[in-house]
């Protein structure tokens, strides 16, 4: 253990040598950027200096490392992240050691450093940073005087204790304060740096409102283009969590009206806020399981709330709208782009006439396309665009209306937490906006909101939570006899209920739940006893009431149930699609209770009322009782789109399409814990279950039992967000189950092919695979002799594309190649459901006979070969801004290069020519490469460059 520490003590010295040396080069590339009138022998002087410096390090990380982790080497989580951390500052060196060699090369007026790669520089130099003191640092100090280790190891900076302590008691702020990493120098390389969008009416050249009112009669094709621009902004699942919400108990919260609501120092009243004119933001925050989304709901939905913000709307018109943060939910519930998209549809839907001011260039470019240009080219939003359409709103408002906005659960919006609570404080300057907001507690959300007014919700519950106890004991037979027998200890229990729970309203109801599920007591201080062996951190309640005291049958159960809630998140995650992001009790019935036998054997048959609400309710059960109730049903949506749904549900129905979730988002950062999802995993012991495999089958099992009466017809959308799930838990079945996902994926296109109404007198060409690619427009010139084969290989199913190529010879036939679909994704997945092209996948096909410099023409009809494709894919992805100079990401340029590097080996053309276009010119496949290895310093591309060389390319005149 000394010697592997004394390892770790050398790599943190020679990372933070690193670090200073980026810090270095930064200020001094800075200030030669300023300085023209540096001379060559100057640069060639810093760049030998620095070059040394730079081997010197590069030496020390590769010499200093980690045993491989293996059975016999467990490596600490600590040792396991200063590895990683080891490997991004060599690739970071690589990339460096190019840069200093172009830098050299260049004459004065050439000498420049482009501002993107110097602030990713930047950027990386602070993240090895931040990772480099906590929680490193702490580690090596810890064991360091554990293990009474001296400090008088050689390392690059000589002194090692008073390099951990610098490390350890500086604040990177501080840092990059003191070196100058971040200098108006820098700042300044090629200009000033973007701002992020303001809400000051002076920053936006707003056009002059053209006289309409909500009196104005519109155009029947004006109605149409409302209503086009209103439907592309809402989503399927805008409304999920905010129907998910637990609504508030009886005569719970009931004091939040209360307009002398300042029972201690702090809370500020929200009836006196919602009626004046204030402070244009009120803050509920409270911890994680406090209760504040329930709040939210029941603040939204009183009619309080209305008449309050009525009296401070005065004369004028009062809007109001509402979001709900879910971080467990799908993109567009945890994104800045679903919240503008969801507020604008209900802003913009109580104010239709003026959706073509706060769309002013999208307005025209619909008024001017038909009807199916605008179905053929759908909508695709910016944040940007929303963004500016919101200023817009609210400016066009100003003088006649008032808004409201209330926002639940801001830390749970997934990105910069500081860039929207920036956002919200913009918006809410203006003098007719008032924004209601909830959030956890965090420093960043104190910083921005702690001068508003606020109010700390777990302070202000505890007569509530009593109530809450007291009721549901109330409702229980069994504990209400023994409260009767006993009044006294059942105050006693109830009060400590609520005191334990510490303001957390979600500990209180997982704690009466547990409680009453034991079935026998017999008098009340055994309830007590109960009550003082249950944890009272949240984390520790869930390992309580999952784990302890469970049989094998029941771990089982939950091993299987929360294997299934991950796998459906994995998917969703990687298919970033809205259509079925969270499950439905009947899939997830289905999940757990059809093996794949089952679902390769049954024919189509309607599925039985009974059979459905037992299966449903069989899960209930097991929700409730084996998991504690930590997964719950909630109602779906009433709307519903697309066909194949009854506009009269039966209650059976409705049961099967209740959707699952997580009881709060607490328990899915809980199961996101390594070691919790390690045990949930390692509590199973029935052989051959692969979620993924269940959930595939669940897709085929629900074709196969549907809730509707079986009906062909040639609707690709009913399927086609079943099919994206289908083919994505494909992807990730586990190679020990490779056979049964062949299976799958053949049952697959057969019951889908079972569903298709092919037309009268139709080819073999009309299979319903073919209606996926591209617009109808675009794919009826197209012959597509695989599609299903095509599907599956964009989808990234490895095995079942290597089961059909393998051992027949490959024969292409026509139309888009295989290789031509797989490299479609090589830079950037385009907001589409499909993974990034992959080098697996790739390299099967090119093993297999496809050819990269087979000749087609594309759905746009222009001349290809898939050598050219993934050329136009790096140019694209340069112009784009969708590479990233030092790229750690191994799904970044080490993958780009990869599948470039198998083309070439391959016998791509290495003269190959892309023509010019109206966004690039005409570049050959020597210039594309070497552009990404000069631009991003990219040492892959330059060795790809030198074997385009070796194999005959030639540079062009």
């Amino acid at each position: 253990m000394e010697a592997r520490l004394a390892g770790s003590l050398q790599i943190t010295a020679a990372i933070q040598a690193f670090c200073d040396f980026g810090v270095q080069l930064l200020g001094y590339i800075s200030d030669a950027t300023k300085d023209r009138n540096r001379s060559r022998a100057d640069a060639g002087d810093f760049v030998r200096i620095a070059t040394a410096q730079l081997i010197r390090i590069e030496k020390a990380l590769r010499e200093n490392q980690h045993p491989i982790k293996s059975d016999a080497v467990q490596l600490a989580a600590e040792e396991e992240l200063l590895e990683n951390l080891r490997s991004s500052c060599l690739a970071v060196t690589k990339a460096l050691f190019i840069r200093l060699r172009q830098w050299k090369d260049q004459s004065q007026d050439q000498r420049e450093w482009s501002k993107e790669d110097a602030e990713t520089l930047e950027t990386r130099l602070i993240s090895f940073r931040e990772t480099l003191q906590s929680p490193i640092t702490h580690w090596l100090l810890e064991q360091c005087q554990s293990l009474r280790i001296n400090y008088d190891i050689n390392t690059l900076d000589g002194d090692l204790e008073s390099l951990l302590t610098r490390i350890q008691n500086t604040t990177t702020g501080d840092r990059i304060a003191q070196e100058s990493l971040s200098t108006p120098g820098l700042a300044s390389l090629n200009g000033p740096r973007g701002r992020s969008i303001s809400m000051t009416e002076n920053d936006e050249a707003n056009p002059s409102p053209d006289g309409t009112n909500s009196q104005t009669i519109f155009s029947d094709h004006e109605n149409v283009l409302q209503d086009f621009i209103l439907e592309s902004l809402s989503f399927s699942s805008m409304k999920d969590r905010e129907e998910g919400v637990d609504a508030a108990h009886d005569s719970t919260f009931e004091w939040i009206f209360d307009s002398n609501q300042r029972t201690r120092p702090g809370v500020d009243s929200l009836s006196q806020w919602l009626q004046k004119d204030a402070d244009g933001i009120f803050w509920v925050n409270g911890k994680a399981g406090s209760g504040k989304s329930t709040l939210m709901r029941f603040i939204i939905d009183h009619p309080k709330t209305q008449k309050l913000l009525r009296i401070w709307a005065g004369e004028k018109s009062l809007i109001t709208a509402g979001f709900y943060f879910w971080i467990s939910g799908t993109v567009e519930q945890r994104s800045q782009t679903g919240l503008l998209r969801y507020l604008l549809f209900q802003l913009l839907s109580s104010r239709r006439h003026l959706v073509h001011l706060v769309f002013p260039e999208r307005w025209e470019r619909l008024k001017t396309s038909s009807t199916r240009d605008r179905v053929r080219a759908g909508v695709t939003w910016e944040l940007s665009e929303l963004a500016n359409a919101l200023k817009r709103f609210t400016y066009f408002v100003r003088h006649e209306g008032r808004i409201c906005l209330f926002v639940d659960g801001l830390d749970e919006f997934d990105g910069d937490h500081q860039q929207i609570a920036d956002f919200f404080g913009a918006i809410s300057s203006h003098q007719h906006v008032k924004i209601c907001l909830s959030s956890r507690p965090l420093p960043v959300f104190w910083s921005s909101f702690g001068h508003s007014p606020k109010i700390q919700l777990h302070e202000l519950t505890y007569t509530d939570m009593v109530r809450f106890v007291h009721d549901r004991f109330d409702d229980q037979p069994q504990m209400h006899v023994l409260i009767q027998a006993d009044p006294e200890t059942a105050l006693v229990l109830v009060n400590d209920i609520v005191k334990k729970a510490d303001g957390v309203f979600l500990w209180v109801s997982l704690v009466v739940r547990s409680l009453l599920h034991e079935p026998h007591y017999g008098e009340i201080s055994k309830v007590y006893s109960r009550l003082q062996a249950l944890p009272t951190e949240l984390d520790d309640l869930f390992q309580h009431i999952l784990f302890d005291g469970k049989s094998q049958d029941d771990m089982n159960v939950i091993s299987r149930l929360f294997q299934l809630m991950k796998a459906r998140e994995i998917a969703s995650d990687v298919a970033r699609h809205e259509g079925a992001a969270s499950m439905t009790a009947w899939e997830f019935a289905l999940a757990d209770q059809i093996n794949y036998q089952a679902a390769l054997a049954n024919a189509i048959q309607e599925a039985d009322e009974e059979e459905v609400f037992t299966r449903c309710r069989t899960l209930q059960g097991q929700l409730e009782n084996q998991c504690a109730g930590l997964i719950v049903m909630h109602n779906r949506s009433s709307t519903r789109e697309g066909l194949g749904f009854a506009e009269d549900e039966s209650c059976v129905q409705k049961f099967a399409e209740k959707k699952i979730a997580y009881v709060h988002r607490t328990v899915k950062d809980f199961f996101a814990q390594p070691q919790i999802f390690s045990k949930v995993v390692s509590l199973m012991t029935d052989d051959g279950f692969d979620p993924h495999v269940c959930l595939l089958g669940s897709f085929i099992s629900q074709l196969k039992l549907p809730l509707q009466p079986f009906r062909r017809h040639r609707q690709i959308d009913d399927w086609w967000p079943g099919i994206v799930f289908a083919m994505t838990h494909a992807r990730y079945v586990d190679k020990e189950y490779k056979k049964i996902q062949i299976s799958l994926i053949l049952e697959l296109d057969k019951i889908i092919s079972a569903y298709w109404l092919p037309r009268e007198m139709s080819s073999s060409n009309d299979h319903w695979a073919r209606n996926v690619f591209g617009t109808y427009e675009k794919r009826k010139r197209m012959i597509f002799h695989e599609p299903f084969l095509s599907l599956t290989a964009k989808f990234g199913l490895e095995d079942y594309v290597r089961s059909c190529l393998d051992g027949e010879g490959y024969q292409y036939q026509g139309g888009i190649p295989l290789l031509g679909h797989c490299i479609e994704f090589l830079v950037d997945r385009r907001k589409t459901v499909y993974p990034l092209s992959q080098p697996d996948m790739v390299a099967i096909l090119l093993r297999c006979g496809e050819d990269p410099n087979q000749g087609y023409r594309d759905l746009d009809r222009r001349d290809r070969t898939p050598w050219l494709l993934a050329l136009d894919c790096l140019r694209e992805g340069d112009r784009r801004g969708w590479m990233r100079y030092y790229d750690l990401d191994s799904e970044g340029m080490t993958r780009y290069a990869k599948i470039i590097e198998l083309l070439i080996t391959h016998g791509a053309d290495p003269n190959a020519l892309l023509v010019e276009t109206r966004f690039d010119p005409s570049n050959t496949a020597l210039e594309v490469i070497t552009m990404v290895y000069e631009k991003y310093a990219s040492p892959e591309f330059e060795r790809l460059q030198q074997m385009l060389l070796e194999r005959g390319a030639q540079w062009r005149n």
